[in-house]
C-alpha cells in the first residue's frame, strides 16, 4: 500500500512571523501620555497615572491590581488572540501596522471590560454607601476611559 503525501503548504504564516519580529514593535496596554497626566477628578489634584498607581500596587489603598493581574489572567487568551490577528498578516488581510492596532483595541476592550466587572477585592460597604456603587475603582468612569495603547517601534 502507498503511503499517503503529505503537501506542508505555508500560506504565509512564516513570511507573516518573520515580518513581525523584523518589526520588533511592542503594544503598550495601558495608561499613558496626556491621559496620564491628567488631573483625577476625584483624586485632590492627582493625576491618574498617580491615582491608579496606588490602586495597582496598594500603597494606601487596598491592592487591586487592575493591569498586572488582567494580564497574568489573560496571558492564554492575549497569545490565541495575537496568533489570529498574525493569521490576517500572513493571508495578506492587513498590514503588520493594522494588525498591531487590532491587537491593542482588543487589549483596551478586553482590560475595560475586566474593570467594568470589578476588580477583587470588594469594596467595603462604607465605601459603597458613599460613592452608590459596589464597582470597585469605577467612580465617575474616568480612569477606565483613559486605559489606551500604543504601537511602540
Amino acid at each position: 500500500m502507498a503511503r499517503p503525501r503529505i503537501i506542508d503548504k505555508d500560506k504565509g504564516w512564516k513570511k507573516a512571523m518573520h515580518a513581525f519580529k523584523e518589526t520588533k514593535a511592542v503594544v503598550e496596554v495601558g495608561i499613558m501620555g496626556a491621559e496620564a497626566s491628567e488631573a483625577h477628578r476625584t483624586g485632590g489634584g492627582q493625576t491618574i497615572a498617580a491615582i491608579m498607581g496606588y490602586h495597582e500596587f496598594g500603597v494606601g489603598v487596598p491592592r487591586r491590581s487592575w493591569l498586572r493581574d488582567w494580564y497574568d489572567e489573560r496571558v492564554k487568551e492575549l497569545y490565541k488572540k495575537y496568533r489570529v490577528i498574525a493569521s490576517g498578516v500572513g493571508s495578506r488581510h492587513f498590514s503588520i501596522d493594522q494588525a498591531l492596532d487590532q491587537f491593542g483595541s482588543f487589549a483596551v476592550g478586553d482590560l475595560q471590560k475586566r474593570w467594568s466587572e470589578g476588580i477583587p477585592p470588594p469594596l467595603e460597604q462604607e465605601t459603597i454607601d458613599r460613592k452608590g456603587s459596589s464597582v470597585p475603582l469605577i467612580d465617575t468612569g474616568q480612569s477606565r476611559s483613559s486605559v489606551t495603547f500604543r504601537v511602540k517601534k
